[in-house]
């Protein structure tokens, strides 16, 4: 079993895990590619945008 930081490290190695096979299948290669190709492509760094549709999953009940 676990203890909480060792949960709290397999979680991030896990995620960083998850945006480098994200970043791959999209075709940029690397998270910070992708990153930077999001900040350009919406106008607004990736953790801007996915906290505005938090926000409004939050006002509007989603």
């Amino acid at each position: 079993m676990l203890d909480e930081e060792q949960h709290i490290q397999f979680r991030a190695r896990n995620r960083v895990s998850e945006r480098d096979t994200i970043a791959s299948a999209a075709g940029m290669g690397t998270v910070t590619t992708l990153r930077r190709q999001l900040h350009r492509t919406i106008g607004v760094p990736p953790d801007t945008y996915r906290r505005m549709f938090r926000h409004e999953a939050a006002v509007f009940g989603g």
